[in-house]
C-alpha cells in the first residue's frame, strides 16, 4: 500500500472506532463544558514535534474536561483548530495550513452518532502535554490520541493504533 493510502486508512479506522463507542453520561456533561467550537477559519496554534514521550504528572479537572470536550467536538464536527499544523500535515499531506484545513475540512461528513457513543478514557499528562484513549465496547481497538497545550488550548498532535 502506498503512504497516502495507509494514513487514509488508519484515519478512516481512528474515525469507525469512535463511531462505534458507546460513552456514559459523565462524558456526555464534560463535552458540554469544554472549549466553544469555531470556524475552520480561525487562528490556529503553531505546529509541535509528534514524538512527546509520556506524559507524566497530574492534570487539572478543567484540563481533563477541556479535552473530553475537544476530541468530542472533533470526532462529531471536524475542525482544523483543534490540531496542531504538524498533525493537520500529516494526515493530509499539504504544507500549506489553509489549503490543508480545506482539504481536512472537505472530508468531514455527518455523523450518525452522538457524543453518548465516543469512549474517551485513561487521559493523563501535565502542563503542556496529554494523553487519552479512545475505544469502544464495539470494536477491539482502542486509539491512543497526544495532545499538546499551546497558549491555553489543547490541541491533537498525533495519534497511535
Amino acid at each position: 500500500m502506498t503512504r497516502a493510502v495507509t494514513r487514509a486508512t488508519a484515519l478512516l479506522v481512528v474515525a469507525v472506532l469512535v463511531a462505534t463507542g458507546c460513552g456514559d453520561s459523565d462524558q456526555a456533561n464534560a463535552a458540554a463544558a469544554g472549549p466553544a467550537t469555531s470556524t475552520p477559519n480561525q487562528s490556529r496554534q503553531t505546529s509541535a514535534p509528534t514524538d512527546l514521550g509520556t506524559p507524566s504528572g497530574d492534570l487539572t479537572p478543567a484540563d481533563v474536561t477541556y479535552i473530553e470536550h475537544l476530541l468530542v467536538t472533533f470526532d462529531l464536527e471536524g475542525g482544523c483548530q483543534f490540531m496542531t499544523d504538524a498533525f493537520l500535515e500529516d494526515q493530509t499531506f499539504l504544507d500549506d495550513p489553509e489549503a490543508a484545513c480545506a482539504g481536512h475540512e472537505a472530508a468531514v461528513t455527518p455523523k450518525s452518532y452522538t457524543a453518548d457513543d465516543i469512549i474517551i478514557s485513561d487521559i493523563t499528562g501535565n502542563d503542556d502535554r496529554a494523553r487519552a484513549t479512545l475505544g469502544s465496547d464495539i470494536a477491539d481497538l482502542t486509539v491512543t490520541v497526544q495532545l499538546v497545550k499551546r497558549d491555553g488550548m489543547w490541541l491533537i498532535n498525533g495519534y497511535n493504533l
